[in-house]
């Protein structure tokens, strides 16, 4: 029997895995190399973090997760194809993050809501019917809402926008009573109706407004202009909502945070990660995962998080690679 390590690392999904390295569009291919012998803690940790999500946990620091490690040990790796695999059995809506460029303080809450959305539209954590999370979020709660669904997908063949928009809000309407005859947070029906939109019909209009942009009255559908920061994030928390009522929980995965450090400037892990803490923290369910090389970001804590903030992270799990 051979080392299933050296034959994961020969065999033929290693290519496209090591050419596409800490990329998550990759997340299929990194699954077919998987070897779970490997990084157990890690994975571990990872779902331990869906867990208390998918529970709700009322305690933020069960639902945030530190994997440590040094380059080339597998953090990415790891992280990508954990979360492919509960993803695949719809147990989790990931939206994975890697920082490349500085983000302005004013931007901050505009692009990690427009980041999320397009996290969640693409295909990388699909299912096994090949659903991207937005998607099949959208299909559960059509479901859930129990009318007919006719109407609405004519006009969406139909390009028939007016009919779409008056069934799509219908729908979220009834799928908010339907929550919340069970107990269940949701969003507004604005932000449901919306999804459905862009999950369906890919309408550009309620697209836009999901991206963090223009809103607008489309019909008997109002979507209300950003006016702050907190609005975008309310979208954010909207989108977390509907995810852990679909008992898929929303996860926001920052890898490579070391990388902000060469991102142009030194404030920008301190914004990232003080917002998707207390982004978590207001949204039970909803979880956190960050990656960074060995001590960097225990360094990076005691320089630029604020007090509170940095107990937070520090009290969290931290797993090695």
């Amino acid at each position: 029997m051979g080392d299933p390590v050296f034959d994961a690392f020969v065999g033929p999904h290693f290519d496209p895995v090591f050419s596409n390295a800490a990329a998550f569009s990759s997340a299929s291919d990194a699954a077919l190399m998987n070897v779970p012998a490997l990084h157990t803690a890690a994975r571990k940790g990872i779902e331990s973090v869906v867990e208390a999500a998918a529970a709700r946990n009322d305690d933020a620091t069960a639902r945030i997760q530190l994997i440590e490690g040094d380059a080339g040990y597998g953090k990415t790796h790891v992280i990508t194809s954990t979360l492919f695999q509960m993803a695949q059995k719809a147990q989790v809506a990931p939206a994975a993050f890697q920082l490349s460029a500085d983000v302005p303080q004013a931007e901050m809450a505009r692009w990690l809501l427009s980041s999320g959305v397009r996290e969640l539209e693409a295909h990388h954590f699909r299912d096994q019917q090949g659903r991207p999370p937005l998607r099949r979020l959208a299909d559960e709660f059509m479901a859930l809402a129990e009318f007919e669904r006719d109407p609405f997908d004519a006009a969406i063949d139909e390009m028939n926008d007016d009919v779409a928009v008056a069934e799509a809000f219908r729908a979220a309407r009834l799928i908010t009573r339907e929550l919340g005859r069970k107990s269940v947070p949701a969003p507004d029906p604005q932000t449901t109706a919306a999804v459905l939109l862009a999950a369906y019909h890919g309408w550009d209009p309620a697209r836009t407004w999901l991206l963090g942009y223009r809103g607008g009255q489309l019909g008997p559908l109002v979507l209300p202009d950003f006016q702050s920061a907190d609005d975008h994030f309310q979208v954010v928390r909207g989108l977390g909502m509907l995810a852990s009522a679909a008992e898929s929980p929303l996860i926001l995965v920052f890898d490579q945070v070391e990388a902000t450090a060469t991102a142009g400037s030194s404030k920008l892990l301190q914004r990232i990660i003080t917002q998707a803490c207390q982004l978590v923290e207001t949204t039970p369910g909803t979880g956190l995962i960050l990656s960074t090389l060995t001590s960097t970001l225990a360094a990076d804590l005691k320089m630029t998080l604020p007090a509170g903030i940095q107990d937070r992270i520090l009290k969290a799990p931290c797993t090695p690679v």
